[in-house]
């Protein structure tokens, strides 16, 4: 199912987003159900404005709240924007099964010509996608939703709107990650952020040059990133006077990454040019480039006497 994947690579990163995912869980848990209700609001409605930007489109966070609010306040008829339609029907029912009438269906929603048809020769493709998502998103469901992402990417079995329809995908793979089935992060509003990493990540492994392990460390990472964002939001004030290094990330590359949460979950000693080669993978001379990019940018920091003893640390207040 997940043949090919390097999972001791993913390892990390996939730690790094559980442990997000579960320390927003147990914050959200306190929340009173009004309140639950606003941040599964809140969250649809800043999924669907992101996934929106990435197709260069601008929406109103306001409306599309208003609208979807209306819609489940039981107002079947109010119009909502196509992709608010799909971001809907995947929060409404994520244990459904994903069938081809259903992704007809988000096709149809955002009002394209042949809604519910796919393109020539990709109708077979589209079934075992459909077959390998109902298997894949009960085995592990982060890993799932990232590569349904790719997976549905590279297939694109419609002439056009594949890109809301794989981030819907995502999404309902996601629900299975979340014990109540209810998402308080928004992964479509980081990804929106971290546009052009997140194109550069896309068109690597779509490419075929880096597979789908660094595509999938990107994305587990992001998905830490926008749990931790919104665990920030809910703390109120506290959260927000709370170091909000994931911002500063930007642009990064996935090793980059990798070794930046290590060290913000305590990696001791800090992190010299070998270690962070045999962590991520990459070359001794590709790690001393990530790591002087790292130090030019005001990240990292050196220590320890020079040459191959060097090591390098966060600098201070870039913790998170």
């Amino acid at each position: 199912m997940f043949n090919g994947l390097d999972m001791g690579r993913l390892a990390a990163p996939l730690a790094r987003a559980r442990y997000e995912q579960g320390r927003l869980a147990g914050r959200a848990d306190a929340l009173d159900a009004a309140s639950r209700r606003e941040v599964v609001l809140m969250t649809l409605a800043e999924d669907v404005v992101a996934s929106a930007a990435l197709e260069g489109r601008s929406l109103d966070a306001g409306r599309v709240r208003a609208s979807i609010a209306g819609r489940l306040g039981g107002a079947p008829d109010l119009p909502l924007d196509g992709i608010a339609e799909i971001a809907l029907d995947a929060a409404s029912d994520p244990a459904a099964p994903l069938t081809r009438d259903r992704l007809g269906a988000w096709h149809a929603a955002l009002g394209t010509p042949g809604s519910r048809r796919v393109r020539p020769g990709r109708a077979k493709g589209t079934d075992a996608f459909l077959a390998w998502f109902e298997d894949a998103r009960g085995a592990e469901p982060v890993i799932a939703a990232g590569l349904a992402h790719l997976r549905f990417l590279a297939l694109s079995p419609f002439e056009n709107g594949n890109g809301p329809i794989a981030r819907a995908a995502a999404d309902l793979a996601l629900a299975g990650a979340e014990a109540s089935g209810v998402r308080f992060y928004s992964p479509g509003a980081r990804i929106a952020r971290e546009r052009r990493a997140y194109g550069r990540a896309i068109e690597a492994a779509l490419a075929g040059g880096t597979g789908a392990t660094e595509w999938l460390e990107w994305f587990l990472l992001c998905l830490a990133r926008a749990s931790a964002d919104a665990h920030r939001a809910l703390a109120g004030p506290a959260g927000e006077a709370a170091p909000a290094a994931a911002d500063e990330d930007d642009g990064l590359n996935p090793r980059q990454r990798t070794v930046l949460d290590r060290l913000r979950a305590g990696l001791p000693a800090g992190i010299g040019s070998s270690r962070w080669a045999a962590m991520t993978g990459c070359s001794r001379e590709t790690a001393i480039r990530d790591i002087n990019e790292l130090v030019g940018r005001g990240i990292l920091v050196r220590s320890g006497a020079g040459g191959r003893s060097t090591r390098y640390g966060l600098a201070e207040g870039r913790g998170g």
